[in-house]
C-alpha cells in the first residue's frame, strides 16, 4: 500500500482591494491593489505592489474575476463624454496570481 504525498502548496487566498493613488491632480482617485494571503505554515500576507502602476495605465478598472490562475481586472477606456449608464467593459488587464493560484 502506497502512502498519500503531502501536497507541497499551501492553502492561500487572494484579496483584491481599490485603495487610494496620491495624485495631485485629482482628489479621489483610487487603483485595484492585491494582496496574497499565506495560511499556512507561516500565516503571512503579500503585498503585490500593482495600484500605481494599474493607475497610470488610465484606464477605468471597475472588476475582476479569477480565469485560469490570473486576475482579470475589467474596465474602460476613460471616455468622460459617455453617459455613467452606457459604459460597458472594453478592456481588461489579466494579472498572474503567484504560484498560479
Amino acid at each position: 500500500m502506497t502512502q498519500p504525498t503531502a501536497s507541497t502548496s499551501s492553502p492561500s487566498i487572494i484579496i483584491c482591494a481599490w485603495i487610494p493613488i496620491p495624485d495631485p491632480e485629482e482628489d479621489d482617485d483610487v487603483g485595484p491593489e492585491l494582496w496574497h494571503l499565506l495560511l499556512t505554515p507561516d500565516e503571512r500576507i503579500d503585498r503585490l505592489n500593482i495600484a500605481q502602476q494599474v493607475y497610470e495605465l488610465d484606464r477605468d478598472f471597475q472588476g475582476f474575476v479569477c480565469v485560469d490562475g490570473k486576475m482579470r481586472l475589467m474596465g474602460h477606456h476613460d471616455e468622460r463624454s459617455v453617459e455613467e449608464e452606457k459604459k460597458t467593459w472594453n478592456v481588461f488587464l489579466d494579472v498572474p496570481m503567484p504560484n498560479g493560484k
